[in-house]
C-alpha cells in the first residue's frame, strides 16, 4: 500500500500513474479534493518504478522502490 499526502491534493484534482522501469503503464487513477491518496501496489513486481503525479497547476515525478 502507498500512501501519497499533501497540501496540493486538497484543492484539485490529482492523476497518479505509475510506470516501471522500462517506461510501461502500470496503473492509473483520478482523485479529487483528497486529504491523502491511497494505492494498492500489492500487484507489482519487486522493482523500481516512476510515479508521476499531475494535478491543475504541475506535475511531480518521484520514483519508488518495491522491496
Amino acid at each position: 500500500k502507498l500512501i501519497i499526502s499533501g497540501k496540493t491534493l486538497l484543492t484539485s484534482e490529482v492523476n497518479i500513474h505509475l510506470y516501471n522501469i522500462i517506461s510501461q503503464h502500470k496503473l492509473s487513477r483520478k482523485f479529487n479534493n483528497q486529504n491523502s491518496i491511497e494505492l494498492d501496489i500489492s500487484g507489482c513486481s519487486k522493482g523500481i518504478y516512476v510515479l508521476r503525479i499531475q494535478t491543475e497547476n504541475e506535475i511531480f515525478f518521484r520514483r519508488l522502490v518495491v522491496p
